[in-house]
């Protein structure tokens, strides 16, 4: 895909909807909108999904091999607070994040490379 594709919807496979709830909702800040058995999807601004995660063929996988899947997911939030914010609450659950002073790196549970930016 060319660098400047911008997707609506990401659906990752995920090892664990619990785990993936922690992460993508306690810790990232995303709302809950649906949870069925295997899957979780997440949201903003009252959306019915920006992202879903399901374990429909990668229930209990741990990280995820480097040649498989998307591997990277940006997200663009409001405002550099916004940004700030997240690298605070990343950091109060025990993440290690990586910042430049406008965009925010961590990594989910299974590898996947998070990037937040304004």
């Amino acid at each position: 895909m060319p660098d400047q594709t911008i997707l609506g919807h990401v659906h990752l496979k995920v090892g664990d909807t619990a785990r993936a709830k922690d992460f993508y909702a306690g810790t990232l800040g995303f709302d809950v909108t649906a949870e069925l058995p295997g899957a979780l999807f997440v949201s903003a601004g009252g959306y019915h999904h920006h992202m879903a995660m399901n374990t429909w063929t990668s229930q209990g996988v741990g990280l995820r091999a480097p040649a498989l899947g998307l591997g990277r997911v940006d997200i663009v939030v409001p405002t550099p607070d916004d940004v700030a914010d997240l690298d605070a609450r990343a950091r109060a659950h025990g993440i290690q994040t990586r910042e430049d002073g406008a965009t925010v790196e961590l990594d989910d549970p299974w590898g996947n490379l998070v990037r937040v930016s304004a």
